[in-house]
């Protein structure tokens, strides 16, 4: 990744300069929570997590006059641009820019441009395309976190001022085609638990699952030898999450092996750890194997193995599962499991409904993913002087 400290030639008319040159960078601070009247007014006061909206339209939590007076918190203008210098997972060294005025908390630095040499546009995605970059000046992992010291000492690539402005105009259009593309998304997806609700609601008999499924369990890697070419793919859990409805080939391989292999057309997912709470149901894509931790469904006679598929996506793993300490699936969670079965032509088309949403989601996330790549990209060639928009 190109960044303010990798050594690049950058046009004659662009400045390397450290950030604390050209903003302010400030921090805020928390009103005593042991004091109900400093909370609940009309001050909107950030916290770290929300960096990851991008835009800060609003915040969860508001404080009163008197908390902004007897606390460390200062109202930052709109056009603030916000770093996470702490925060839990990821969201050390996400930036975001205020779109109001608002107050913030200790972990995070409020950078505000000196106005006509730095657009807080051109900063924002300047330190979103620096992430890893900020992460690691913060020690990777294992320290604390970031402070306005790291911040005011980070160098950045400075166009002239017009060239800001366009630069961000061309990134921020990129911007709205992925939100436009990601309220698709959402929109298909909603239409889809609309129409699975109504399937799944539709009178039929009940019966228990276990009548209608052969239940097959995974075994250890140490019982295959692995090869590149293999015939077959073995599967682990973590392949589910590089797949949609149908498991992708996955890098492990075999030839041979003692017991009858799992056929194209199971309906798999996770029967142990957290993994069932992210409800990765997939479908064999050909004949194969999977590991101890990957429960395996071969639907008999009257039930369709799809409509299994988007049953078992629409109940929820969670649900049936148990959790009352390490989640796990085992045969007496699914033998049980009341199910309401309609007749196998209105499971079939139910499956094929909801097949053709799903495509429609699978074509909107690989524009979502061009669209991004695009702006990686553009990140690259523009924030670095590579390519010029002037």
């Amino acid at each position: 990744m190109i960044n303010a400290r990798t050594q690049i030639n950058i046009p004659k008319d662009w400045q390397r300069v450290k950030l604390g040159g050209i903003s302010a960078v400030i921090t805020g601070g928390t009103p005593s929570t042991g004091v109900p009247r400093y909370w609940g007014g009309s001050i909107r006061w950030m916290s770290s997590g929300e960096v990851n909206s991008r835009r800060v339209y609003d915040t969860e939590k508001r404080i009163t006059q008197e908390g902004l007076e007897n606390s460390n918190a200062t109202l930052l203008p709109k056009g603030a641009v916000m770093v996470a210098l702490a925060g839990q997972g990821k969201t050390r060294g996400k930036a975001a820019v205020l779109e109001i005025e608002a107050t913030c908390n200790q972990s995070l630095a409020a950078i505000l441009p000196q106005e006509g040499r730095l657009l807080s546009d051109f900063l924002f995605f300047n330190l979103e395309n620096r992430y890893q970059e900020l992460r690691d000046l913060s020690g990777g992992e294992g320290r604390a976190g970031l402070n306005l010291k790291l911040i005011k000492e980070l160098e950045v690539l400075l166009p002239p001022i017009f060239e800001q402005k366009k630069i961000a105009e061309i990134l921020g259009a990129v911007d709205e085609e992925i939100a436009k593309t990601d309220e698709i998304i959402a929109a298909t997806e909603k239409l889809k638990r609309g129409l699975a609700a109504g399937f799944f609601n539709k009178k039929g008999k009940t019966v228990l699952l276990g009548d209608f499924v052969e239940i097959r369990s995974g075994d250890t890697p140490s019982g295959f030898e692995f090869e590149v070419d293999g015939m077959y793919p073995f599967y682990k859990v973590e392949d589910m999450n590089k797949s949609q409805k149908y498991l992708i080939p996955t890098r492990f391989h075999f030839n041979k092996y003692d017991k009858p292999l799992m056929p194209k057309g199971m309906v798999v997912f996770p029967k142990r750890g957290a993994a069932i709470y992210t409800n990765k149901v997939r479908i064999l894509s050909a004949d194969s194997y999977f590991d101890t931790n990957v429960m395996g469904l071969i639907t008999k006679k009257g039930l369709n193995n799809e409509y299994l598929y988007y049953l078992l996506t629409h109940i929820g793993l969670s649900q049936f599962a148990d959790t009352t300490s390490v989640a796990q699936i085992n045969n007496k969670h699914i033998q049980p499991l009341a199910i309401t079965l309609p007749d196998e032509k209105i499971q079939i088309e139910a499956a094929e409904v909801l097949s053709s949403v799903d495509e429609k989601v699978a074509v909107n996330m690989k524009i979502r993913d061009e669209l991004a790549q695009l702006k990686k990209g553009l990140m690259q060639d523009l924030l670095s002087g590579k390519k010029r928009v002037i």
